[in-house]
């Protein structure tokens, strides 16, 4: 802000003191930095995007039942937790539908926590400020539940269903401001991808992401009824029954 303020005046008077020179070349100095330590930084997370999917694609056979598999994936959870520049994130949602499409038994196999894992970050992703950010998440989110149906035969996507309302929980009770406009978005985006996805017709999937995203709406407008009657015992009893 004094930054701006400095240019303004500068604009203003139409004049370069001495002490208006220094703060410019000082301003000019940290922005230049800036600028360095976002390159370095985008430039470091896709040397490890590449390093990283390259090791997935000449050990893809020895992988499938190794204990490398969950640190990989551990390496992109961290991408997403830490939050990167809207030029990296693009690679990051890139490398999740590679390794979702190449190793979807280590999600859908055993535990569900690394599911878990991947679905609440995934959504956090879905109420960014970023458009790019939320629609590149929202088809990475679509990818996992059309992977988990593909998985269990075509016979639903039980575990990413419930690992999608135990996260949106999580995170309203985690106290993560949702914005309802931005999410909602995002449900109706998920929801258009199942509706158009041509391999998908004739199926039971469309039908269930509808169900999905109807249930997390529910979960939402509930919680915020609850909020808004928090002081009307007999109200607040009625929402929670229903949302239960």
């Amino acid at each position: 802000e004094s930054e701006n303020s400095n240019i303004s005046s500068i604009l203003e008077t139409g004049t370069l003191t001495h002490q208006n020179r220094e703060n410019l070349v000082e301003e000019t100095a940290k922005l230049q930095k800036s600028l360095q330590e976002m390159n370095l930084a985008t430039e470091v997370g896709m040397i490890i995007l590449d390093v990283v999917g390259l090791y997935c694609v000449q050990f893809k056979e020895s992988m499938i039942d190794g204990a490398i598999l969950p640190k990989i994936a551990q390496v992109y959870l961290r991408f997403l937790q830490l939050g990167q520049s809207e030029t990296l994130s693009k690679h990051v949602f890139a490398a999740l539908r590679a390794f979702i499409n190449n190793f979807s038994q280590a999600l859908f196999k055993g535990t569900a926590m690394l599911c878990g894992q991947f679905v609440y970050e995934l959504l956090k992703c879905c109420d960014s400020r970023l458009q790019s950010v939320r629609q590149e998440s929202c088809a990475v989110l679509y990818l996992l539940m059309r992977s988990n149906f593909e998985f269990s035969g075509r016979k639903g996507l039980t575990r990413v269903h419930l690992q999608v309302i135990i996260s949106v929980s999580q995170m309203i009770g985690n106290v993560i401001g949702l914005n309802n406009s931005r999410f909602q978005e995002s449900l109706s985006l998920i929801n258009s991808y199942a509706t158009s996805d041509k391999a998908m017709k004739g199926t039971g999937f469309p039908m269930e992401v509808k169900d999905l995203t109807k249930r997390v709406r529910t979960v939402l407008m509930a919680t915020h009824a609850m909020q808004a009657h928090h002081t009307d015992p007999e109200r607040l009893l009625e929402l929670q029954l229903s949302l239960a």
